[in-house]
């Protein structure tokens, strides 16, 4: 990608752990038609010394997804942070090869026994802050959770109470096997009002069918204006410089102010504050073009940085865009060392059997960006269906002409063979 001209920082990565990787606020669920444990759960608080460290494994997952899904220099956003949430709720339930595989790739680090905890504390840490300084709100932040189960299906219950527990989300039950399309269209609208009409089809015609058996969803709102917004009269039409060559022209914003700023060999960096100062943008310029500075760019240079930012005044170009991005991360996933997971898995600490894998993850996602600030909203959904058809009683109608033996079962010796062509046919003499 070439360098665009007069001082314009366009946005590379849309994935910096300050935005999607880390925007997960309190957690809402909605109450209708839940199964509600019997006993009253109080989530427990995970030590503060795991957080780091889960924070620390979603950031280098971030990098690793990220790579994997995005093709052609194309526009791409994706919540890490959505896709790990949902995951470890699968993870809460699969044992063996499958766990071991879900824990590398999903990098989280943190010991399995406490790692739903991890994950409750930090969705508390990230809600908070989002008050300003005169009692207004400084920002929408939101994170939401969901499962659905076949409504006959047998769930163990230390796999449901963990769910419910650390992740806010009691069982929904749903009619896959007969009244499957009805179920996709109920999550499709959860996901909806969970992002506020931003992702009104997480699930696609055909993702759910009569072998689906759960369905755990993720949902991430954010809302946030610009500590220092730009001015609608200093937007004007500015050349962006494509990978291919070619130039486009777009709807840039200008702003000369002090924004944190950092150089390094491979990349510039400028980190735009939302109100609140809880929440900020950092936009990364690559020096290079952007497939080269990216395959260069690890966990630890993008943490070193982010370090590296300091308050400097910038003369800031930077384009408005809204897009949304849609994933089926299956392959993805497999690639990054998953495989377990869709086939031959392990998920027997859902149902104490071996019956049910990964379908597919669906991940869809939404951005926009302008002079007010950013809204921004994702959803995933990990669809899981049992493996091999559930045994039924078989029908065997003898309404045609059969043959039949009368044997001797401790020996084996046939006493009789016979055939019926007849049945109603009067005997021989």
């Amino acid at each position: 990608m070439k360098r665009s001209s007069a001082g314009v920082i366009a946005l590379s990565l849309l994935m910096i752990p300050v935005l999607l990787l880390a925007g997960c606020g309190t957690a809402q669920t909605s109450q209708a038609n839940n199964q509600q444990a019997d006993d009253p759960l109080t989530p427990p608080t995970a030590a503060a010394q795991d957080l780091p460290t889960l924070v620390a494994g979603n950031t280098s997952f971030t990098l690793d997804l990220f790579k994997a899904v995005r093709s052609d220099c194309g526009n791409v956003v994706l919540s890490p942070y959505s896709v790990s949430t949902a995951l470890a709720m699968a993870y809460a339930g699969a044992n063996g090869a499958t766990a071991t595989q879900m824990a590398e790739v999903l990098l989280f680090g943190v010991p399995r026994d406490r790692l739903p905890a991890a994950f409750h504390q930090l969705a508390q840490n990230l809600s908070a802050g989002t008050q300003t300084d005169d009692g207004g709100q400084a920002f929408q932040l939101s994170v939401a959770n969901s499962i659905w189960g076949q409504e006959d299906f047998s769930f163990l219950p230390a796999f449901l109470k963990v769910l419910q527990q650390q992740y806010d989300s009691p069982l929904r039950k749903v009619d896959f096997a007969k009244s499957s399309e009805a179920a996709r269209v109920a999550i499709n609208d959860w996901a909806k009002e969970e992002t506020k009409g931003k992702i009104p089809d997480l699930l696609p015609a055909g993702s759910i069918d009569a072998m689906t058996r759960l369905v755990l969803a993720n949902a991430v709102y954010f809302k946030a204006d610009w500590l220092s917004p730009f001015s609608h009269e200093g937007t004007n039409d500015v050349d962006f410089h494509l990978a291919s060559g070619a130039t486009t022209t777009v709807p840039t914003m200008n702003q000369t102010a002090s924004f944190g700023y950092a150089k390094t060999d491979g990349w510039e960096a400028v980190e735009l504050p939302y109100q609140g100062g809880r929440y900020s943008m950092v936009a990364l310029l690559p020096q290079a073009d952007l497939d080269t500075a990216l395959h260069a760019l690890t966990t630890d240079s993008l943490s070193a940085l982010l370090k590296q930012l300091a308050p400097k005044e910038i003369s800031l170009s930077l384009p408005k865009w809204t897009y949304k991005s849609s994933f089926e991360l299956k392959a993805a996933l497999s690639t990054l060392g998953m495989q377990n997971a869709f086939s031959g898995a392990d998920f027997s600490g859902m149902d104490g059997r071996m019956d049910l894998a990964i379908d597919d993850v669906y991940h869809k996602a939404f951005v926009a960006v302008d002079e007010k600030g950013t809204e921004a909203a994702a959803a995933t959904g990990v669809v899981m269906r049992v493996t091999a058809v559930l045994a039924t009683a078989p029908q065997v109608s003898f309404d045609r002409p059969f043959i039949y033996v009368i044997r001797d079962q401790q020996t084996g010796t046939i006493l009789f063979i016979g055939q019926v062509a007849d049945p109603g046919a009067a005997s021989a003499d």
